[in-house]
């Protein structure tokens, strides 16, 4: 399936009820209750109960908070998603990330810091070493 065909899945009538298209602009917060598609440039703030959508036209300066959210285009900012984040081939992404889970194409660029996963923060592998050493240590 070409990037054409994955981004016209998302336009709407299908997958959303906002859309954002190429040409327009917008500087301030956007709160949507449903999923909605980026293809204009956003600077500010984007809260989402759903889906944001980030077209391969799209320049969004801004941080993100929803339940996921797919790039396509051009993102600066922080990114917290409750479920998934997706980047497909052409994002480009400058941020911190955090979500359940990330899905990364080839093709795509990153820059910044990823947290996947739970809450609890990961344990460095040097620190586990240490705990283990120090337990059997103790138990001789």
């Amino acid at each position: 399936m070409a990037l054409k065909d994955k981004w016209s899945k998302a336009k709407p009538g299908q997958d959303s009820t906002s859309y954002i298209d190429a040409g327009c602009e917008f500087s301030g917060s956007l709160h949507f209750r449903e999923s909605v598609c980026i293809d204009g440039t956003v600077e500010g703030e984007i809260r989402g109960d759903k889906t944001v959508t980030i077209g391969p036209s799209a320049s969004v300066h801004a941080n993100i908070v929803c339940e996921s959210v797919v790039i396509h285009g051009h993102v600066e900012g922080d990114i917290e998603a409750r479920r998934q984040i997706a980047f497909h081939k052409g994002a480009r992404v400058n941020g911190k990330m955090r979500a359940s889970g990330i899905v990364v194409e080839e093709g795509s660029k990153f820059k910044g810091n990823i947290e996947i996963g739970d809450d609890e923060p990961p344990v460095p592998v040097l620190a586990q070493a240490a705990k283990r050493s120090a337990a059997a240590e103790d138990s001789d």
